[in-house]
């Protein structure tokens, strides 16, 4: 599974490799958490680069998982740990000095058999700051 993405801020590599801001992040969070999708390589193009990420089976995104269900509703088990899923990806992304910034139905996968969910898209994302954010991000942005 992979995306392209236009190139945003990020780093500069010693050998002159640019790294989109997007990779940067999600290597930083990359390790640690089953509830994060993972970043296996990525490549820059002239104008943009891919990423390869890790594909889970049968994953659909959490709003289209939610219209598949009987009258659009889950049991409270079944809402709760999903829930809990999402809380462990912030905590961990937190604690890794990141923040995702566009946490939405469609940027959740989850396991149709299992419940597991993975928190994905990165592209919004930027480093936690001690001074208020006041810009807008979200909703499709490219930084």
């Amino acid at each position: 599974m992979g995306r392209a993405g236009a190139m945003g801020d990020g780093d500069v590599l010693p050998d002159g490799t640019r790294v989109p801001l997007e990779v940067v992040l999600m290597e930083k969070v990359g390790s640690g958490c089953q509830n994060i999708i993972q970043l296996l390589d990525w490549f820059e193009l002239p104008d943009s680069f891919i990423l390869v990420l890790e594909r889970p089976g049968a994953s659909r995104d959490l709003l289209e998982f939610l219209q598949e269900q009987d009258q659009g509703f889950l049991c409270e088990e079944q809402a709760c740990w999903l829930f809990c899923q999402v809380l462990e990806a912030v905590r961990h992304c937190t604690a890794c000095g990141v923040l995702h910034r566009d946490i939405k139905p469609e940027n959740l996968l989850v396991d149709p058999e299992s419940s597991d969910l993975k928190l994905i898209d990165f592209g919004c994302g930027t480093f936690l700051q001690e001074r208020a954010f006041t810009d807008f991000a979200g909703g499709g942005c490219r930084p």
